[in-house]
């Protein structure tokens, strides 16, 4: 599955040719950067109905609400409120799909 979004740069972690360029953060060609992952959350929770967030605290058992982080610049999206035709599609996509490994841990 592919898709394509608009995402922040955040940082610039690595370059092979100088570590001046990851201190100056460079964008240069084949440069290693994290970016920020609210739009793909966002996307997954919209497309599967999956919040990944909740259900990585479920899954660690950490659900507490003790401070409240920064808001990102893309909304959170609800999954408890949707309808029934848009859950029945997601009962359908999840049956095909499997989540990776890197965003279960």
């Amino acid at each position: 599955e592919g898709v394509s979004s608009r995402a922040r740069i955040l940082d610039v972690v690595y370059n092979a040719t100088s570590n001046e360029l990851v201190r100056t953060k460079a964008l240069v060609k084949n440069c290693i950067v994290s970016v920020d992952g609210a739009p793909f959350k966002n996307y997954y929770a919209r497309h599967y109905g999956i919040d990944i967030d909740a259900a990585r605290k479920a899954k660690a058992g950490k659900i507490t609400s003790d401070k409240k982080k920064k808001s990102s610049a893309v909304a959170k999206y609800n999954v408890n409120k949707a309808s029934a035709v848009l859950k029945r599609k997601w009962t359908f996509r999840r049956k095909t799909h499997k989540i990776e490994k890197a965003l279960e841990d």
